[in-house]
C-alpha cells in the first residue's frame, strides 16, 4: 500500500468511449463484468494481505 492508502500494482485504467456528458455512460461501455471480475482475481485479489477487507459501490459490473 502506498502513502495515500492504495494498493501499488492495483490500478485499473480504461480507455474514454463516446462523448456522453455523464461520465457513468463512458465507464460503462468500457468496464463490464467480466474485465472487472478478471482484473479482481489476478491483480487484485493476488496483491491484498490476508485480512483485508474490498468495499464496493452498486455499479452493475461488481454484481453480474
Amino acid at each position: 500500500m502506498n502513502h495515500n492508502g492504495l494498493i501499488d500494482g492495483a490500478l485499473l485504467t480504461l480507455k474514454r468511449y463516446g462523448k456522453s456528458t455523464d461520465y457513468h455512460d463512458e465507464w460503462t461501455n468500457s468496464i463490464n463484468a467480466p474485465r472487472f471480475l478478471h482484473w479482481l482475481e489476478h491483480t487484485l485479489i493476488p496483491l491484498l494481505s490476508a485480512r483485508a477487507v474490498v468495499v464496493m459501490n452498486n455499479a452493475p459490473y461488481h454484481s453480474s
